[in-house]
């Protein structure tokens, strides 16, 4: 499991900017 970060706006940006990855569904 690859680096978990708390901060939701990391997230939402991280998501914004790799939709294709695999960790992206897995959450």
């Amino acid at each position: 499991m690859p680096e978990f970060y708390p901060a939701e706006d990391y997230h939402q940006d991280y998501y914004s900017n790799n939709s294709n990855a695999g960790y992206c569904t897995y959450v």
